[in-house]
């Protein structure tokens, strides 16, 4: 009984060892097992991987608006057209621009990105942007601008100038606003410019040379003067 025990005892031990052998083979080539990893791995995955997508989806475009730009979805701009006659109305630092929808491109989506910028200079002038998703439009037809002007001034006196150096006329102005409107084509930069100044300018520079011309006579008078006075002297004498 002695030599025997040991015996059975190694047969047991050889007998689990290749059990474990054989359940470990079994796991690493039956293909319901690897599928039930497989599925475990992709749970895991989805639950941390798709971070990304979801900050794609969550990044909405977010409107900006301060003094000069207005940054604006495409369903902000087309409810503007709607409720304002087919006009889309921008105000920025006392300078008004009215855009027509005949103007705009057709197909504006509610998911584009519209941006405007006014810009006012300081000599009463302003630049004036347009852009759709990044790309700006130059050629804007029919777009009605109103500037602050104190005055109304008298017909062809008042002109803005693009550029090019085009000179675009008065259309109106508002007495109650202060303002002067005017018919623009293109976006840029204009310059305000007033007829009257120029004849002011040549008014004044008339005054200056007539001041001038007398200046110069006064010296001219008085060495008459002086020969006349020594003249009578010597008459006398």
């Amino acid at each position: 009984m002695k030599t025997t025990a040991p015996k059975f005892t190694d047969a047991l031990t050889t007998r689990k060892s290749i059990k474990c052998r054989r359940l470990s083979a079994l796991q690493s080539t039956d293909p319901a097992l690897k599928l039930s990893e497989n599925r475990k791995d992709s749970v895991q995955s989805a639950m941390t991987v798709p971070q990304e997508a979801a900050d794609s989806q969550n990044s909405a475009f977010s409107e900006f608006f301060d003094e000069t730009t207005d940054r604006i979805s495409g369903t902000r701009f087309l409810m503007m057209l709607q409720t304002g006659a087919q006009r889309a109305v921008f105000s920025k630092q006392g300078i008004t621009i009215s855009i027509p929808k005949d103007a705009l491109p057709e197909g504006i989506q509610n998911e584009d990105q519209i941006e405007v910028i006014i810009q006012k200079d300081t000599d009463g002038g302003f630049s004036f942007s347009f852009s759709i998703n990044g790309t700006a439009l130059n050629s804007l037809p029919d777009i009605s601008v109103m500037l602050p002007y104190p005055n109304d001034p008298a017909a062809g006196t008042l002109f803005l100038c693009d550029e090019s150096s085009v000179e675009i006329p008065m259309t109106g102005y508002d007495d109650t606003a202060k303002a002067a409107s005017f018919q623009i084509s293109h976006t840029g930069a204009y310059t305000i410019v007033g007829k009257e100044d120029a004849v002011s300018l040549a008014q004044a520079a008339d005054t200056e040379h007539s001041w001038s011309s007398h200046i110069l006579l006064i010296p001219a008078c008085l060495l008459i003067l002086s020969a006349g006075v020594f003249f009578l002297r010597r008459r006398r004498k």
